[in-house]
Formats: C-alpha cells, sequence, structure tokens
C-alpha cells in the first residue's frame, strides 16, 4: 500500500491541467493507493485555485468544474482527509526548527509544515505493515525538506507530463523559464 500525501498545489492540479498533471492523475488512479491529506488541504486548495482565476490561467467555468471534482473526491474518499491534532502542531513546530537554516535552500514554512507532519506521522505505521508513503509537491522547501526526514520519500510533480516525450526530469523554478510553470526543455 502506498499512501501520497499531497500538497494543496498538487491537489488543485489534478483538477486544473498544468505541468504535472499527468503525473498527478497516475498518482491518483495508482492502484492499492490512497491520498492522503491534513484536514486544512480542501481549503487550502480552493485558494490555490482561486489564484488560478486572479492568474488568468483558468475562467470561472473551468473554477466550478475543478471544484466539482474536487469536492467530489473527498465525498468518495479518493482524497481521505486526516485531522491536525494538538500532537501535530507541536511536531511541525519541531519540523520548522529543524528545516529554519538549510544552506542553499528555501525554508520550511507553516501548512507545508503540517502536511510533513502528516507524512512523518503515518510512516511508521505503514512500514511496519509493508508501505510507504510518499509526499507529493511542487514546493521546493517542502520537497527538500522531505527528503530529509527518515521514512518519507518524496516526489517533485513538476516533471515534464505536457505529451511531447521531450522526458524532462528537470524541476523548473517557479516562474521560470519566460512561460509559468512550463517545462525548462520543451517550454
Amino acid at each position: 500500500m502506498i499512501y501520497f500525501v499531497l500538497d494543496a498545489c498538487a491537489l488543485a492540479r489534478i483538477y486544473v491541467p498544468d505541468i504535472g498533471t499527468r503525473n498527478l492523475l497516475q498518482i491518483r488512479d495508482y492502484p492499492d493507493s490512497k491520498l492522503v491529506v491534513p484536514n486544512l488541504a480542501y481549503s487550502e486548495t480552493i485558494s490555490a485555485l482561486i489564484s488560478f482565476i486572479n492568474q488568468g490561467l483558468i475562467d470561472e467555468d473551468q473554477y466550478r468544474l475543478a471544484k466539482s471534482g474536487l469536492s467530489t473526491d473527498f465525498r468518495t474518499n479518493k482524497v481521505i482527509s486526516t485531522e491536525i491534532t494538538d500532537a501535530d502542531v507541536k511536531q511541525s513546530e519541531q519540523l520548522l526548527e529543524r528545516h529554519k537554516k538549510q544552506p542553499g535552500r528555501m525554508r520550511l514554512s507553516g501548512a507545508d509544515s503540517l502536511y510533513l507532519t502528516l507524512a512523518s506521522r503515518i510512516s511508521p505505521l505503514l512500514k511496519t505493515l509493508g508501505g510507504r508513503v510518499i509526499l507529493v509537491t511542487s514546493d521546493g522547501a517542502l520537497y527538500d525538506s522531505a527528503l530529509d526526514e527518515p521514512g518519507v520519500e518524496a516526489f517533485h510533480f513538476w516533471t515534464c507530463d505536457m505529451g511531447c516525450q521531450c522526458g524532462s526530469e528537470v524541476i523548473p523554478v517557479k516562474g521560470k523559464p519566460k512561460v509559468p510553470n512550463s517545462c525548462p526543455r520543451c517550454g
């Protein structure tokens, strides 16, 4: 069994076409797996979808369709929401402290630390059952921090999946190249 812990950015890309969407649809539909998110992910994902409207990436109809897909996946338990506990908040504080100074890396931030906390919390239990936890994100700081945590694998979904077969595995920098959220090799 694989538990994929998706941050809100990853979850939003399931419903809005972007670089990484095909990767995320494969993850969502992967057999013998579950998508798990902390309970704040629903509102964070709605916020991401609204930011797509504000950036002109989607229109109101696409927003309503994306929101409907998100709601359906939560209602049908395709996406499983897990309560954030006081112990999780305390652990997220420890993660923020541990990852506050990483030379050459961005700093882990508040809500992102809760996604990493969830992945760290369920990983030991899943390992005893022969399972895996993979945190899925496009956030550089969260990705780097997850790589440093024992028992948590990380996947950066911004590898090229645009159907051009360029095969790029270079993780683009947000806002670069000239077209944001695009493949650095094929554009």
